[in-house]
């Protein structure tokens, strides 16, 4: 089995006055994690079992305003931010229906909260009907506020081939944000 992992960093950073040390909390309700930064809502963490992949949304500013959006009519199989990819072994962990590809959370705890930061492990196994996982993966998630102009998601995750895996050519492939246009 190998094993690589694949750091990704993302930085939502707007102004915002009144700035303190954070208090970042995070409450596991049912299917999705949220958090908020001085009890002002960031963001949800989703995974719920009927969704394509686990994804933050929405993801807001320090100001509360939204910065992503979720499933347009442009591009329907963008759910806000999230990890995917197209063309795995012959299935599809991007877009189209669940059974052809889907990335399912199988565990997720709530590892640091109710501090200057919060820490979520998430493990997924990427599955279809038709055929033998071909990934599980471990995802680390940080989320802090270095200042009162940014809100941080650093997000780790270690991919673990079950098998031999072949990625075709794809325009489609891990890290995704829609980003709203205004």
């Amino acid at each position: 089995m190998n094993k690589f992992p694949v750091i990704i960093f993302l930085l939502v950073s707007f102004s915002v006055s009144g700035w303190s040390q954070p208090k970042i909390t995070a409450i596991k309700i049912g299917n999705r994690i949220d958090v908020s930064i001085n009890k002002l809502f960031f963001t949800s963490y989703i995974f719920a079992e009927n969704e394509k992949y686990p994804y933050f949304f929405p993801v807001n500013a320090p100001s509360g305003s939204g910065v992503t959006s979720m499933r347009n009519g442009v591009w329907p199989h963008h759910s806000s931010l999230f990890l995917g990819c197209d063309e795995v072994n012959g299935g599809n962990y991007w877009n189209k229906d669940l059974n052809g590809g889907q990335i399912v959370s199988v565990r997720e705890n709530i590892l640091e909260n109710n501090g200057p930061r919060v820490v979520i492990e998430n493990e997924c196994i990427w599955k279809r009907t038709d055929a033998e996982p071909p990934i599980k993966d471990l995802r680390k998630i940080i989320i802090t506020a270095p200042s009162k102009e940014m809100f941080q998601i650093d997000f780790e995750v270690t991919l673990e081939m079950l098998m031999d895996v072949t990625i075709e050519k794809t325009n489609h492939s891990f890290f995704l944000a829609e980003w709203m246009l205004h």
